[in-house]
């Protein structure tokens, strides 16, 4: 009995583990901007000045289990990432990234995600930092699906 208990937890620990993908459609999108590096939090509840939201057709896939963020703009691949997941608690992810300036592409950027996929409670804020001009950016996804699996 003890066995079939192991190798219960031990299988429920593996799908658990394998194959988490979240692929997230966003239509909307408000910036916040701080001035400096720094936190994706108070930029968020605190910036230093807000953009108008703006209408957008992005697609963003995060397979947690192979560390990616590929994204696309209009149907169109923009760019894939190295991430690194971490689940603060079911459902809650902060995630970390270095991608590339859209301008140039050759820019490094650090990128930093808060993500909730819990349904009642979703949030999607996409942080991003701009040595050059010395600002923060906070994309807060104003509205947005997470696709689940059928």
């Amino acid at each position: 009995m003890k066995t079939m208990l192991f190798l219960f937890i031990v299988l429920c620990h593996t799908l658990n583990s394998f194959g988490q993908t979240i692929t997230i459609d966003v239509f909307d999108v408000k910036t916040h901007v701080g001035f400096g590096d720094v936190n994706l939090h108070d930029v968020y509840e605190h910036p230093d000045y807000q953009e108008n939201q703006r209408t957008v057709k992005c697609r963003y896939i995060m397979n947690l289990s192979e560390g990616t963020s590929t994204f696309y703009r209009n149907d169109q691949f923009v760019s894939e990432i190295k991430i690194n997941a971490v689940e603060i608690k079911p459902g809650v992810y902060s995630i970390d990234g270095l991608d590339t300036d859209l301008k140039t592409g050759s820019l490094l950027m650090k990128t930093q995600v808060f993500l909730d996929i819990n349904q009642g409670s979703e949030k999607f804020l996409y942080r991003y930092f701009d040595p050059i001009r010395n600002k923060t950016e906070v994309d807060v996804m104003t509205h947005f699906q997470v696709v689940r699996p059928a």
